[in-house]
């Protein structure tokens, strides 16, 4: 223990024991992002109710709210957006009726199941009332007077940044989530630091580090790769049907209707130009720009419904450590404190991706199945890395959202398709799954340089920076007597391969002196 540490109540003993069941209570957080690793019983609507009770904003996004729980990534993009056309009056209500006959598919049709059975007349109504914009806009006076009593109470500076946005679900209250959030784990660590030897807190804090870290790249992959691409995509097919299938559509509209919803008119400029309609050409291409939204009206789109999901990495930065300090110390916390901290242990177990409006909350299903890289990065070389209980499928590379044929039909990339690849990213993910050995081979790449240390190979790809990859022998020979070459990507203006070798170390040419070889 800490001599200079005032004298606790309690102490945790520090011994091989201690550590052993701090590291298990470590990984089975750090489990599959799936895995339910919470004692929650799945009451999300109750959870999220009394945090809002506690914020004193339960009348504007309370136990008023609906919760829609959906089944996969691909509803959770996609029926906000639905609801958000179907907001759009007799037009909007015409317009799904015929988004209903046109996308019929196996994840359209489980869609529309889950929005029937989830959403009814009356929901739709209170929707509309929430959505409407002098109502948001006197809930946002509301939420904002919450957060700036807070930050003063704190003695933090009230950042506008963080505050809720208007969108056509109704107003986003991720960022009172979070305030909340903020509030009760400066009011835990009080308690805690009154009861609890500062060293031992010290030394769970620092085993428990990782995991919210690794929620947060979770995180990332879900909100700037996966869902970009899946509401892309969306985009691209309800135009694609509406043109081909039903070019009369937004004439009959402005004639029957008078107006053209915005949201329509968004989807209608979804660009498909130098792109074919076919489906296949559509996901050959690869949807929005890997970890972005590349159309602007798709981006345009996006932040109409502002379809952001909650991060949960943030709560994660404390409530770990109070459930595990809960654990051991029964009665460390004060009632009200323990019954807050629960409903937020609820409401993190009860879903595995969730998205907060006003008046609505959609809270995503954990997949049934999900694969990682050692860097918790969602990966698979052999099929999709998540499988929805919808069969929703999504591939991804090292954490990259990519066409499925990358991964499933790898033998169909071609040289004349990494040429035609205009987004860089997708580019190298398709050299991966080709081989950059083989690629450098019948790509014809140049070598611009040779020494010592390597060989220096550049392929050009049109006014697109260029390819440079070092070539490397293993000095140690393989049980039959070959050596294995290696190969290094490295930046676009390297000159030599001692230099692009150096640059993977951080390092300058002149610095980067081996004494040994490996």
């Amino acid at each position: 223990m800490n001599p200079a540490a005032p004298s606790p109540h309690h102490t945790l003993e520090l011994s091989k024991s201690f550590q052993k069941d701090l590291e298990i209570y470590r990984d089975h957080w750090l489990a599959l992002p799936g895995s339910r690793h919470l004692k929650g019983n799945g009451d999300f609507e109750g959870a999220r109710a009394r945090i809002f009770q506690e914020a004193n904003l339960q009348k504007s996004a309370g136990q008023r709210g609906k919760v829609i729980r959906v089944e996969s990534l691909f509803q959770l993009t996609n029926i906000p957006l639905v609801i958000a056309l179907m907001m759009e009056g007799a037009a909007g209500e015409y317009l799904i009726s015929t988004l209903r006959r046109l996308l019929n598919n196996k994840e359209w049709s489980r869609l529309w199941t889950v929005l029937d059975r989830e959403l009814q007349s009356q929901d739709l109504e209170t929707l509309r009332h929430t959505c409407s914009k002098n109502q948001q806009k006197d809930t946002l006076k509301d939420i904002n007077r919450f957060l700036r009593k807070l930050h003063e109470n704190s003695g933090s500076t009230f950042d506008t940044t963080d505050s809720p946005k208007l969108s056509s679900l109704g107003l986003m209250v991720n960022s009172t989530m979070l305030a909340e959030s903020r509030a009760l784990s400066l009011s835990l660590e009080e308690e805690l630091k009154a009861v609890v030897s500062p060293d031992c807190v010290e030394k769970v804090r620092s085993e428990l580090i990782s995991i919210p870290a690794a929620f947060e790249r979770v995180e990332t992959q879900i909100g700037l790769q996966f869902i970009p691409n899946i509401l892309a995509e969306s985009v691209r097919l309800i135009k694609e049907k509406l043109v081909t299938e039903r070019s009369d559509l937004a004439d009959e509209l402005v004639t029957s209707m008078g107006a053209i919803p915005d949201l329509l008119k968004l989807i209608y400029q979804a660009d498909l130009e130098n792109k074919s309609t076919n489906l296949r050409a559509m996901e050959l291409w690869g949807g929005a720009r890997i970890g972005a939204y590349g159309d602007p009206a798709v981006r345009l789109i996006a932040s109409t419904i502002q379809l952001d999901i909650f991060r949960r990495s943030q709560v994660l930065d404390w409530l770990p450590l109070h459930l595990y300090m809960r654990s051991s110390l029964p009665g460390l916390y004060s009632l009200e404190n323990d019954q807050n901290l629960s409903a937020w242990e609820e409401l993190i177990g009860a879903s595995y991706a969730f998205v907060l409006y006003d008046g609505i909350s959609f809270v995503c299903d954990p997949p049934a199945e999900s694969m990682l890289d050692p860097e918790r990065r969602y990966h698979s070389e052999a099929g999709p890395a998540l499988t929805f209980k919808d069969e929703t499928r999504i591939f991804s590379w090292h954490g990259r959202s990519v066409p499925a044929f990358i991964i499933e039909e790898p033998d169909k990339i071609s040289i004349e398709r990494i040429d035609k690849e205009r987004n860089i990213e997708l580019r190298t993910i398709l050299i991966d799954r080709y081989g950059i050995s083989r690629f450098l081979e019948d790509s014809g790449a140049r070598v611009i340089q040779q020494d010592q240390y390597g060989t220096l190979f550049q392929r050009t790809f049109g006014n697109d920076e260029p390819l440079l990859v070092v070539m490397v022998k293993n000095s140690t020979p393989e049980p039959d007597g070959t050596y294995k070459h290696y190969f290094l990507r490295v930046p676009p203006d390297t000159l030599t391969a001692k230099a692009g070798i150096a640059w993977t170390f951080g390092l300058n040419e002149a610095e980067y002196e081996p004494d040994i070889q490996t």
